[in-house]
């Protein structure tokens, strides 16, 4: 097969060219990382070694460091003196965090996302990025990152009634609303009231002689506040997550990659889950130091594993798993299969799950 050395060279070209960029990218991070550029921003022009004992780093690394920065053209060097200083425009770009051109910024978002995609899982159907990775990003809103910097975007003046629906007083500005401005859904009634927005998931849900209020039941927490202080929501949750309050980051229905269960009633003995199974779906086969459980299948057909012994339990039949016994659940038909388990025992924490063997890779 014959060559084109023409397009060899373009080829060669290109892919040293990308090199080149990858390997700049780095550079740029830890010269961010360690306080290279800001140090030499502000008290340059210094040597390598001055760099490196103004940093804490290691002079050779700084040394190397500084050597092919100059060479890209990220910072300057005089031979005569040998040191390193930047210009004003170079500090802008990599030494002024607060700036409008701050790169590094740029850097770090792009290697945290490409970081966290090969990390990625499949989890319920959806690719779910690698949590840690995508953490290390730093919290810059689009508009910061990339509309002030970028000469490849047009802005015109338009009304367009834009929110971004970002608290409970925009859903009320853009819900229906009947003639008393009170706006509803789900079980919800008013009494001499105006202006009020009540949102109730399942049980009925009543306000009588309110103004501007904003009425949020849920199956787990009822949220009650004045319209006009919705935007402290967020203050909320910060204060139940540091009070250790599950409200604040798990919801009544855990979904899993087998289909979901949700919490129906728990007392100091006991606890009780309606189970759902998707088809095809099968739990993890496990064991249990703390508790026994009792299935109660109300639809579907399940297959339960009990101890090295199949059994198939159907409508209106129920099964008794003593403590200490490995058992697994799955759903070999094709609807979902619906149940109710009542544990009883002294601990009902997920953490006493002792997995044998699971189809999801979990711990």
């Amino acid at each position: 097969m014959a060559i084109d050395e023409a397009k060899l060279q373009q080829l060669l070209g290109k892919m040293l060219g990308e090199a080149g960029a990858a390997m700049g990218i780095g550079l740029v991070l830890l010269g961010d990382k360690f306080g290279l550029y800001k140090a030499l921003a502000a008290a340059g022009p210094l040597t390598s070694a001055e760099l490196a004992a103004r940093t804490g780093t290691a002079a050779r690394y700084v040394r190397e460091w500084a050597a092919a920065q100059a060479a890209g053209g990220y910072i300057n060097f005089d031979p005569a003196t040998e040191r390193f200083s930047m210009s004003p425009e170079q500090a802008l770009i990599l030494a002024d965090e607060n700036g409008p051109a701050f790169f590094p910024a740029m850097f770090e978002i792009a290697a945290a996302a490409a970081s966290a995609v090969a990390g990625a899982k499949k989890d319920l159907g959806f690719v779910v990025l690698d949590h840690a990775s995508f953490a290390q990003a730093p919290k810059t809103s689009i508009d910061y990152a990339v509309m002030e910097r970028t000469d490849k975007a047009a802005v015109l003046t338009a009304d367009v009634g834009w929110s971004d629906v970002g608290e409970w007083s925009a859903v009320w500005r853009l819900s229906p609303r009947d003639a008393r401005g009170n706006s509803f859904r789900g079980r919800a009634v008013a009494i001499d009231s105006e202006n009020v927005l009540v949102r109730s998931e399942e049980q009925l849900a009543a306000v009588i002689g309110l103004r501007d209020v904003v009425v949020i039941a849920t199956r787990d927490a009822v949220l009650v506040a004045d319209r006009s202080q919705t935007d402290k929501v967020k203050a909320l949750v910060e204060r139940l997550k540091a009070e250790g309050q599950p409200e604040a980051t798990r919801h009544v229905r855990i979904y899993r990659p087998w289909g979901y269960y949700q919490s129906v009633d728990q007392g100091s003995r006991y606890q009780v889950k309606r189970i759902v199974v998707r088809p095809g779906g099968r739990l993890s086969l496990q064991k249990h130091h703390h508790r026994a459980e009792h299935w109660v299948i109300v639809r579907g057909a399940a297959e339960v594993t009990l101890n090295g012994k199949l059994e198939h339990v159907h409508e209106n039949e129920s099964i008794y798993l003593p403590i200490g016994s490995t058992h697994r659940l799955a759903n070999p038909g094709k609807i979902d299969l619906e149940l109710i388990e009542v544990q009883t025992g002294s601990y009902f924490g997920e953490d006493d799950i002792v997995r044998i063997d699971d189809d999801y890779s979990r711990e």
